[in-house]
Parts: structure tokens; C-alpha cells; sequence
């Protein structure tokens, strides 16, 4: 392998998981491998899922959600609803608080979950939406290499995506054609991961199949990815926050106290949760 390109620092199989009402999915962060991968908090790897995930409370984060196949309706406790259907995505900023509900509306819903998480003089920003279309997101190809590139955030193969991240990070979703090279540049120091969703791919002289996680070196600017077959994998890179990280549940605070406040304001409807106790989505339990 060339010299300066990044090395792997740990390898595993997503874990199987039960998360929301019923919903299976296969889970790289945390898990008992890796508890986090800073500023990373979840990465969940949805298909063919079924289960719902009825409301619900976040504080502290921003939360990605990129539907691969299929449609999920999403609605929250400020009025905000709308759909993110095949091909498109939605990067939420929870921050202060938000209550929300989302609801799979088809039984091959295939689709990644990212947590974000927020430095702490951002954890209580208001919420906000960027949603994204098939036709929205930034795409790029390399005909002539086999290699094409749906980028939710950050660059890849010369196009940028208009995502703002109040946190900086990359996610992007590579498909090559067998034998394809592909090296990818990333800004150093940034913490990566790459997560296989199809084919085989060699990175750093290993293989990798369909739901294996690879965690990348910091130091080197590129990443070089070859494609044993067709192939399609994530490409996920951020800037390591460097601060106290508690996450419980739903929530992703600095401290244990703050996540005691969080759980307090939630129930009580103070400061960010005005409404929550009350509120009960239409998506499942209707008017």
C-alpha cells in the first residue's frame, strides 16, 4: 500500500439489534467494540425493517437519516411532518429538545441512521431540518474509474455537498464496479469509519464484506478502497469534538447531571420540552 493512506485501527461485524417497537437492525456505534467513534454517537444500518419508532425525545445532537429504499414519515411535537423517500435524506438538529415520531411505511425500508454529536455551547440550539430529495442530494461520478458518489455532507469526486453541519463531518455513499480503485481524501485528524451495506471491498490489504465497520486511521489524508466485486459502502469522517461525552437513551450530554436535567425537562415540558407531556403524534395515535 501506498505511502499516506490510512491504516485500519479496528475492524468488526455490526451487532444485531432491536431498537424502537420491533425494529431489527444491524448496529456499528456503540456497540461493545466501540462504544463511540467522536464526534459519532450511532451508526445503524436499517433493512428490509419493519417496527415503528412512535414518539420519542432527543436533546444534545444532530441526527442523519439517509433512506436507501423505501419511505419514512416523520412528525414532531413543534408541527414539523414530511417523508423521506428512496434516495433521499434528512440531517435534524435535535439540540435543545425535540419530540418526534417515525413511522416505516413499507416492509423494505433500507436506510442508515447517524447520531452527531453537538459541542457544548451548541447543545441548545433550536431545532431544525435540512431535508433532501433523490434529486436534491449532491451526486458526482467517475465513469471512466467506475465509481459513483451520493454525498449527503462533505466532498467526493470534485462535488460538494450544501449540507450545513454545525458539527464538521462527512458522509458519503460510494458505489464501484468490480476492480474499481477508489482514493478518497479526507481532511486529517478526523476521525473515520467505513461501513460496507454490498459486495467486497480491500482496504489496507484486508477484505470486507457486507455489514463490517472499519475504523481508519487519523493521521494519513486519503483512503484507498478497492472493489473485489460491485460493491457499495459509506463513507463516514468527522472532527473529533475533544470534550466530556455522556449519552443515555435518547440523549447526548457532557456530563451525568445533564443528563439527569434532560430527563427532568422532558417530563416536566421545561426548557425545550414545552408541550412534551402532552403531545401524542398523529402518525400513531391519530387526533
Amino acid at each position: 500500500m501506498a505511502a499516506g493512506h490510512k491504516r485500519i485501527l479496528q475492524a468488526f461485524l455490526a451487532s444485531e439489534v432491536t431498537e424502537g417497537a420491533g425494529c431489527r437492525l444491524s448496529r456499528a456505534l456503540p456497540t461493545t467494540q466501540l462504544r463511540n467513534l467522536d464526534p459519532f454517537m450511532l451508526f445503524d444500518h436499517l433493512t428490509n425493517a419493519t417496527g415503528q419508532f412512535p414518539d420519542h425525545p432527543h436533546r444534545g445532537f444532530e441526527v442523519v437519516a439517509y433512506v436507501i429504499d423505501g419511505l419514512v414519515r416523520h412528525e414532531d411535537f413543534l408541527g414539523c411532518t414530511g417523508e423521506t423517500s428512496a434516495g433521499g435524506g434528512q440531517w435534524f438538529t435535535a439540540g435543545k429538545g425535540i419530540v418526534h415520531a417515525e413511522k416505516l411505511d413499507s416492509r423494505s425500508v433500507h436506510a442508515i441512521v447517524v447520531w452527531v454529536n453537538l459541542r457544548s455551547d451548541m447543545k441548545f440550539v433550536a431545532p431544525a431540518y435540512q431535508q433532501f430529495t433523490m434529486g436534491s442530494i449532491k451526486r458526482a461520478e467517475d465513469k471512466g474509474a467506475g465509481i459513483s458518489a451520493t454525498i449527503l455532507a462533505g466532498s467526493a469526486l470534485g462535488e460538494t455537498a450544501d449540507t450545513f453541519t454545525r458539527t464538521p463531518a462527512a458522509f458519503v455513499d460510494f458505489q464501484m464496479q468490480s476492480g474499481a480503485v477508489l482514493t478518497h481524501p479526507l481532511p486529517p485528524g478526523w476521525n473515520t469509519l467505513l461501513y460496507v451495506l454490498d459486495g467486497r471491498v480491500t482496504v489496507a490489504g484486508r477484505s470486507f464484506g457486507s455489514k463490517e465497520a472499519v475504523v481508519l486511521t487519523v493521521e494519513e489524508a486519503t483512503v484507498q478502497v478497492t472493489a473485489e466485486n460491485a460493491c457499495r459502502f459509506i463513507i463516514l469522517s468527522g472532527q473529533p469534538l475533544n470534550e466530556p461525552c455522556v449519552q443515555y437513551g435518547p440523549f447526548v450530554m457532557n456530563s451525568r447531571d445533564q443528563i439527569v436535567q434532560a430527563f427532568d425537562d422532558y417530563e416536566r415540558g421545561t426548557n425545550g420540552f414545552e408541550g412534551a407531556p402532552t403531545w401524542r403524534s398523529q402518525l400513531f395515535y391519530g387526533r
